[in-house]
């Protein structure tokens, strides 16, 4: 996670929970976090929270719309060397990503396990569900809408189809599978969201991270992605944040 929220978070109360290396995560108990403790959205970010009226519009609307002004955001930031292609799967899977949260976040969490953005894929496309593969998404999350928007980009992630997840995907819902049995129990308390929603890709397509960008560049990133932040634990009254991989800020 860039460098500047984390201390933020921790001055608020918040718990940051994360992997130390490749260590597991691992979530603690915190102490309870009052709304009114979080800060507000600086003036440039358009995020719905705090720039549209939430009138009669659901926490999950409203979660989408925050997701919707982050992307535009995002597509403001001028990208260049290294970064070659940009795949958003929250554009491309648009469908999907819509319906996992319309379904399992349309209520306040106490923990957010945080990834940091998807990798590119060498199994299939991304689902627009942090760490899924259609397997999850279908079979256990029963969400059965479809990819039908072109990835974009010029190297496509290949190869397309979406039939298995990576090892930390698999690993991730096989625990909470076994801890909670159904999605229902697991996210009545819980949601599972990525801190970018981007994946970059170099040269052959491979994997670019932020400590392979420039500095302005990642800047930019990291200043839209953690105003997201910021608003989507406001909403959601989130207590404890699981840091799930590391975002490198070097």
């Amino acid at each position: 996670m860039a460098d500047g929220i984390i201390p933020q978070m921790e001055n608020m109360g918040l718990e940051t929970v994360g992997p130390s290396g490749d260590d597991p995560a691992t979530p603690v108990t915190t102490p309870s976090l009052a709304t009114s403790d979080l800060p507000t959205a600086p003036a440039n970010f358009s995020g719905s929270a705090t720039t549209r009226p939430s009138g009669d519009k659901s926490i999950a609307e409203r979660f989408i719309s925050l997701v919707e002004d982050m992307v535009s955001d995002l597509k403001k930031i001028k990208f260049d060397d290294p970064v070659r292609d940009i795949f958003n799967p929250v554009v491309y899977a648009k469908e999907i990503h819509d319906c996992f949260i319309r379904k399992y976040c349309n209520s306040t969490k106490s923990v957010l396990f945080l990834g940091m953005n998807p990798g590119p894929s060498k199994t299939g496309k991304h689902t627009g569900v942090p760490f899924a593969d259609t397997e999850t998404v279908k079979g256990w999350m029963e969400i059965t809408a479809e990819i039908t928007a072109d990835v974009g980009g010029t190297q496509k992630e290949s190869p397309k189809g979406g039939p298995r997840s990576g090892v930390s995907g698999k690993r991730f819902w096989k625990l909470c599978k076994g801890l909670c049995d159904t999605p229902e129990k697991f996210f009545d308390k819980c949601f599972v969201y990525d801190y970018c929603p981007l994946i970059f890709l170099g040269e052959n397509g491979k994997n670019v991270t932020p400590s392979d960008m420039k500095a302005d560049m990642k800047n930019e990133i990291n200043g839209v992605c953690d105003d997201f932040l910021r608003l989507l634990i406001r909403l959601l009254d989130v207590k404890v944040v699981v840091n799930l991989g590391n975002w490198y800020c070097i």
